[in-house]
C-alpha cells in the first residue's frame, strides 16, 4: 500500500515553468503559489534551457507546444546532455493523441497532465514525482509496461487490432468517468477503479493494475485527500499501457 506520508508533501520547492501563454503563466504561477512553490517562468523550450545551465530546480512543468523549441525538443536536448540528472519533468498539454502521448514516453516524462490542469491534480503530481523513489533514480519508465508473452498468445492480427481500439475506447471512457467522480462520488469512482483493474489484467498491465488495487484500499476519508493522486496515477499509466499496445497495431 503507498505511503501517503510523503517527505515532499508541505514542503516549498523551486519549479521552472515553460509556458509560451502569458494568460497561462498567470494562471500556473498563482496554482504554485498559493502551495507555496518559488517559481521562474521561461517563455521557451530554449529560454528553458538557458535556465536550467545556471540554476538548479526540484522540477520542471513544461507545456508540450511551444515557440522556438516546444517543450519535447528542450527535455530531449537537456537529457541528452546531463545523463545523470534526476531532475523530474511534468508535461502539460492539451493534445492527447497516441503520438503525443508516445513522444512524451520517449523523451523521459515523469508525469503527463490534459490541459486544463485543476490546481489538486497539479499539486499532486508534483508530490507524486518528488516523493516516489522510482523517479529519484531515473527507473520509472523501466519495467515492462505491458505482459508481452500475454499478446503473443493470441496469433490473429485482426483480433489484436480489434481489441487495441476496444481498449482505446474503453481506457477513454473510463478516464472521463474517473474524473468525473473525482471528490464527488466515492461509490462510482471505486466502481470505475474496478473496471480498469480488470482492463489492465486483460492486457497484462502489472503496474496499472497494482495502482488500482491500492485505490480500491481507500476508505472514504482517504478517498476524499488522495482521489486526485490516484487519478493522476492511473491516467498516466492508462496513457502508457495504450501507447505501448499501439506498438502490435497494424493499424499504426
Amino acid at each position: 500500500m503507498l505511503n501517503h506520508a510523503t517527505e515532499s508533501e508541505n514542503k516549498i520547492f523551486n519549479i521552472l515553468l515553460a509556458e509560451d501563454e502569458p494568460s497561462n503563466q498567470l494562471l500556473m504561477q498563482k496554482m504554485l503559489n498559493l502551495a507555496g512553490h518559488k517559481v521562474t517562468i521561461a517563455e521557451n523550450g530554449q529560454e528553458a534551457l538557458n535556465y536550467l545551465k545556471t540554476n538548479t530546480y526540484d522540477a520542471c512543468i513544461f507545456d508540450m507546444q511551444m515557440p522556438v523549441m516546444s517543450g519535447i525538443e528542450a527535455i530531449v536536448t537537456y537529457k541528452n546532455e546531463n545523463g545523470e540528472s534526476k531532475t523530474p519533468f511534468i508535461m502539460l498539454t492539451g493534445n492527447t493523441e497516441k503520438k503525443a502521448i508516445e513522444e512524451c514516453l520517449q523523451a523521459g516524462v515523469a508525469m503527463y497532465l490534459a490541459k486544463p490542469v485543476k490546481l489538486k491534480k497539479l499539486l499532486e503530481a508534483i508530490n507524486y514525482v518528488l516523493s516516489n523513489d522510482e523517479h529519484k533514480n531515473g527507473k520509472f519508465n523501466s519495467e515492462p509496461i505491458i505482459d508481452i508473452t500475454q499478446l503473443h498468445n493470441y496469433d490473429d492480427q485482426d483480433f489484436l487490432d480489434e481489441f487495441i481500439e476496444i481498449f482505446k475506447l474503453s481506457a477513454e471512457k473510463l478516464s472521463k468517468d474517473l474524473n468525473n467522480t473525482l471528490e464527488n462520488n466515492y461509490d462510482i469512482f471505486m466502481n470505475v477503479v474496478h473496471s480498469i483493474k480488470g482492463l489492465s489484467g486483460n492486457i497484462g498491465a502489472q503496474t496499472l493494475r497494482e495502482i488500482t488495487i491500492e485505490a480500491e484500499g481507500l476508505n472514504p476519508e482517504d478517498y476524499n485527500k488522495y482521489s486526485a493522486e490516484y487519478y493522476t496515477k492511473i491516467v498516466y499509466e492508462l496513457l502508457r499501457t495504450q501507447a505501448e499496445l499501439v506498438k502490435y497495431s497494424s493499424k499504426k
